[in-house]
């Protein structure tokens, strides 16, 4: 009992008897078992540390790969970021875009639309149609019919005798009184002058010739003397003549320069230096005008026009010209106005019309056109229309432009591009007395007259315009025939004015036309 108790007091030993007595007499399987338990553990003791020891080496090199990703993204935008304030720069200090593009010297699409301003400011009412004439010879015209509105625009005038001493000769009335008139009036002149000093005795009145030679000479300096000297008889002296009868016939009073909104000198650019102002017409030899005035003005150094690139004209040079409107002051425009030598040019204006209708409308590569004009155009003329011919508007056809341009002279809503504005409306020859008008059919000879007026022919050396001016009788018969008989007499009211002020004759093609369809014509 005692070493009972003594075993079961002493907890501790007991347990430990047991498992020395368990470790000695425990089977074999038993032994076998626990073994492989205990190199399992082991294993899987070193495989796990392992894999610690390798996932710790890729989260480390992925962090450092993405902080190179980080790296080389920012290299990448600080690159381009380079890339566009350098663009930026270029574009600013050029001014334009076409740094960017090729420019085809050859082309004989121009740009001007991008130049030329237009007269935003017109009279809201200002185009109601203008009333047939019956005029069998131009040349011979005494008046022609300009609607009410129109008068407070154009103001007409007599013809300035100074600017037209031949008038003197030609007036009016009895040939024997007229001759007796005018030397009176120098010797009334030279008397009022003798008086002054003195002098009352009679032989003043032979003397009044002498004084007369000096008053050449201050206008000699100042460039508007020589107008007279414009060749008789050649094609820019005639329409000269018939412009300024023209506008004499219908007008007696004139507006003063001074008086004239800046508004309706928007296509006039100037030469300070030769002091003479041309008035733009696009399609009626303006590129080769602006060749010759980026020469006189030194705006460019060469010496032909034929050096300078096409699409320069209106793109590298667009902005080089001096605009007369750009100028604020009303006196400084008027002074311009009445001493600078004035010209324009001008076209037959259906011959015009399709030339403009070829390079804006039928032309690929004019987008500006296809897109302000061409999709309405065809939108509002075409039936069943495709959504892409509308879009792209690069389909005009040659009858849908000339609805558009009759249409819109009849509704008056829209105004006129300066590609087809009527010639009046851009350059108002009856408000500005013009000293020149040259013709884009005789563009080289009319030019070289031109620099010799300006004494500026030393300076620009020939060929002074393209070769082919004109489009032939074959060109125009074949466009215009496929119009409306009707509709084409319309077309011609439009431009009607222009005919007669510039002294161009009714197109051939159009009497034939009118004629085979037995249509009545009274102009």
């Amino acid at each position: 009992m005692m070493s009972l108790d003594l075993v079961t007091n002493n907890s501790a030993t007991f347990r430990h008897i047991l498992w020395v007595a368990w470790n000695v007499l425990k089977p074999n399987w038993y032994k076998q078992r626990e073994l492989r338990g205990t190199r399992f553990q082991s294993f899987y003791l070193l495989q796990e540390k392992g894999r610690r020891g390798v996932d710790g080496a890729v989260g480390r090199s992925i962090v450092r790969r993405m902080m190179r990703s980080v790296a080389t993204v920012a290299k990448i935008t600080l690159v381009c970021l380079n890339i566009w304030v350098l663009a930026v720069v270029l574009v600013v200090s050029l001014g334009h875009w076409r740094v960017f593009e090729t420019v085809d010297s050859s082309s004989m699409y121009d740009d001007s639309h991008l130049i030329v301003m237009r007269e935003l400011k017109e009279d809201a009412d200002r185009k109601l149609p203008i009333m047939a004439m019956s005029v069998t010879n131009i040349s011979e015209v005494e008046s022609y019919y300009v609607p009410a509105d129109h008068d407070t625009i154009f103001n007409l005038d007599t013809i300035d005798k100074e600017n037209d001493p031949g008038k003197a000769k030609g007036g009016g009335g009895g040939a024997a009184a007229k001759p007796a008139a005018k030397p009176a009036a120098p010797v009334k002149k030279a008397e009022v002058a003798s008086s002054i000093g003195g002098k009352k005795s009679a032989p003043p009145v032979a003397n009044p010739q002498p004084p007369a030679p000096p008053k050449p000479k201050p206008k000699a300096g100042s460039a508007p003397a020589p107008p007279p000297q414009v060749p008789p008889k050649s094609s820019s002296y005639t329409k000269l003549k018939n412009l300024q009868h023209s506008c004499q016939q219908r007008h007696s009073q004139k507006l003063p320069y001074d008086k004239i909104p800046a508004s309706k000198l928007s296509y006039i650019v100037y030469d300070e230096k030769h002091k003479f102002l041309y008035c733009q017409i696009p399609g009626a030899a303006l590129n080769e005008m602006r060749k010759i005035m980026l020469i006189t003005t030194k705006v460019v150094n060469k010496s032909s026009p034929s050096l300078i690139p096409g699409g320069d004209v209106f793109g590298k040079y667009g902005k080089s010209l001096k605009r007369l409107a750009d100028i604020t002051d009303a006196a400084q425009r008027a002074k311009i106005l009445s001493s600078y030598y004035k010209v324009l040019f001008v076209r037959d204006p259906l011959e015009r019309l399709l030339e403009t209708y070829k390079t804006k409308f039928k032309a690929p590569t004019s987008k500006y056109f296809h897109q302000v004009f061409g999709s309405g155009i065809i939108k509002k003329y075409r039936k069943g229309a495709s959504e892409s011919e509308v879009k792209s508007g690069s389909s005009v056809r040659f009858s849908e432009f000339v609805r558009y341009i009759v249409d819109a002279e009849h509704e008056g809503k829209i105004l006129f591009n300066e590609h087809w504005q009527q010639y009046y409306k851009q350059c108002h020859p009856c408000m500005v007395d013009y000293n020149f008008v040259g013709t884009h059919e005789n563009a080289e000879t009319d030019i070289r007259n031109l620099l010799r007026q300006v004494k500026a022919d030393k300076e620009v050396k020939p060929p002074y315009a393209n070769s082919k001016q004109t489009l032939s009788e074959k060109e125009l018969t074949a466009a215009y025939k496929v119009i409306d008989v009707h509709t084409l007499k319309r077309l011609y009211k439009v431009y009607e004015a222009d005919y007669t002020l510039f002294s161009y004759k009714c197109p051939s093609f159009l009497h034939s036309m009118l004629a085979a369809d037995d249509v009545f014509h009274d102009y």
